[in-house]
């Protein structure tokens, strides 16, 4: 049923009643409960400033030492520093100065064991062999959930925290 009423100078409401319906039990899905991780340490990289935020605050939260860097080429002088500071790098893939694949080689001519995933609101566009021969190991399309973000990161760590090498 629909109920309107309507007052001069005051206004309109409509008021919609819909019957109530108990919910199927298939429709009760229970979610699969999410990877955390257990302060292994990610570099995360983009230069969009909140698209960076929101991804640093999910990763903190999913349990992980998150540093972020808005600038690939100062994410590079990090990583030649200390190739063995982080235990996974998440890149954009568009970015000034270099793309997301150009980066992702030159990490792994630091250090060939590093895994990187890169993010991309256009992964589709990104030829296969180019993700292949640069040794990423996913591709993460944007925009994503926690609970792929907490999937993707989690199939690519050995659950140990940086420094700790086996």
């Amino acid at each position: 049923a629909i109920r309107l009423t309507s007052e001069v100078n005051r206004g309109t409401t409509f008021e919609i009643f819909l019957p109530a319906a108990p919910m199927p039990p298939a429709a009760r899905v229970e979610r699969p409960e999410t990877l955390r991780g257990n302060g292994e340490r990610i570099l995360f990289v983009d230069d969009e400033g909140t698209i960076a935020r929101v991804g640093e605050i999910m990763l903190r939260r999913l349990g992980y030492a998150v540093d972020g860097e808005r600038k690939v080429q100062q994410a590079l002088e990090r990583l030649q520093g200390d190739p063995y500071a982080f235990d996974l790098v998440i890149t954009d893939q568009t970015m000034p100065g270099m793309t997301g694949i150009e980066f992702a080689t030159r990490i792994h001519s630091l250090r060939a064991d590093l895994p990187v995933i890169i993010m991309s609101g256009h992964c589709g566009a990104i030829a296969p062999e180019r993700v292949k021969a640069a040794g990423v190991c996913e591709l993460l399309s944007k925009p994503y959930t926690m609970e792929i973000l907490a999937a993707t990161v989690g199939r690519h760590l050995r659950h140990h925290p940086a420094g700790l090498q086996s």
